[in-house]
């Protein structure tokens, strides 16, 4: 090989002559003896490491692997990208959000780096949530959906009354943990010092599922766990450990009669007659809710309950949310359970909405 010049001299010195000689029989001489417009295939090695199996005109047209090459590409393209086409200029308040100092120690990707990318960059990089929740996602995913508290954890659907027994039980048994991975299943309230399973079944969620909770309960105690099963008034327990609670109770009533059952369970006794641990249910509700994008409108929030509500705020809620909440009437004053999105659309209660149905329907006749 006639090199001539410095692109054609790095080209050879990227060529896997031990490689070439042992796989495909051509010796140093051979390959020497070769042009750089060969349609002969040889071994490479490319800057990064990677090996790479081309011509040896093609390698010569790009002197990269696969990787590079499309690495090069790219930052050809980001360097004439227009500034109003970047991810930090279109939006900013998703860009605070990013964690640039896990970003630039696991992925080696600067903040000046990242200030280049678009907004539909594809590369996975590392997020940070007002409550330090990390997560993994790329931007483009992140501009698509446009919602500045996106994070999975603090998004993540929940019960309120998991929360309130967990952070009680953590009187008592300071190892309870709340949501834990055993096995393929996700357990509500794993308290390790006990080997103790306990999980809280709403009406709900677990009306058409007692197939599902039949199976979880027997794999669990496969593996030795005791399970207590604490369900809604509606559902018939599983076993002999599990025990009823009043469907729609307040959190006290229910945390009294949970607690009466887990102490004949444990054989300890427990005299809950108030709630011990409310900074700690407050502090954790608050960290998953946050602030909602989308309020409800100011007469919804008006009509919030916010006693039997506590401690859900009225500006935590979206107003597409499909939860029920307590509500007051403003034509009848009382308090009642019904939808976000119902309210949204009319304050009545369903009492004095057909109220006034019928007076309109006898106006007409």
């Amino acid at each position: 090989m006639k090199i001539h010049n410095i692109n054609e001299s790095i080209i050879y010195d990227m060529i896997n002559f031990e490689k070439s000689e042992k796989e495909l029989g051509m010796t140093r001489g051979y390959i020497n003896s070769l042009s750089f417009n060969s349609l002969k295939k040889l071994w490479f090695i490319c800057k990064c490491g990677k090996e790479r199996f081309s011509e040896i005109s093609n390698y010569h047209n790009y002197p990269k692997c696969k990787d590079c090459w499309s690495k090069y590409k790219y930052n050809c393209y980001l360097e004439k990208l227009d500034d109003s086409k970047k991810f930090i200029n279109l939006y900013p308040e998703l860009w605070k959000q990013i964690d640039f100092e896990k970003c630039e120690k696991e992925l080696g990707l600067t903040k000046d780096r990242l200030a280049m990318f678009p907004k539909n960059n594809t590369y996975n990089i590392y997020w940070k949530c007002e409550y330090n929740h990390s997560w993994f996602i790329s931007m483009g995913s992140r501009a698509h959906t446009r919602n500045i508290s996106s994070c999975p954890f603090c998004s993540r659907k929940f019960s309120s009354i998991e929360i309130r027994l967990w952070s009680e039980l953590t009187y008592y048994y300071s190892d309870a943990i709340w949501h834990h991975n055993i096995g393929k299943y996700e357990v509500d309230i794993f308290i390790p010092s006990l080997n103790l399973i306990i999980e809280y079944d709403g009406y709900k969620w677990h009306k058409e599922r007692i197939k599902e909770d039949t199976e979880k309960n027997q794999y669990l105690s496969t593996l030795g766990f005791k399970i207590v099963r604490i369900r809604e008034s509606e559902l018939l327990p599983i076993t002999n450990m599990d025990c009823q609670v009043p469907l729609n109770a307040s959190h006290l009533e229910i945390m009294k009669e949970s607690f009466t059952h887990l102490s004949k369970v444990l054989q300890k006794e427990f005299t809950f007659n108030q709630f011990k641990c409310e900074q700690l249910y407050n502090e954790k509700t608050a960290c998953l809710l946050g602030n909602s994008n989308n309020p409800m409108r100011k007469e919804a929030i008006e009509a919030w309950d916010s006693v039997k509500n506590n401690p859900i705020k009225a500006e935590q809620i979206d107003k597409f949310s499909n939860k029920q909440y307590w509500f007051f009437c403003p034509t009848c004053g009382k308090s009642s359970l019904r939808r976000v999105f119902h309210v949204n659309k009319g304050l009545n209660c369903k009492k004095c909405k057909n109220k006034n149905l019928g007076e309109s329907r006898l106006v007409h006749i």
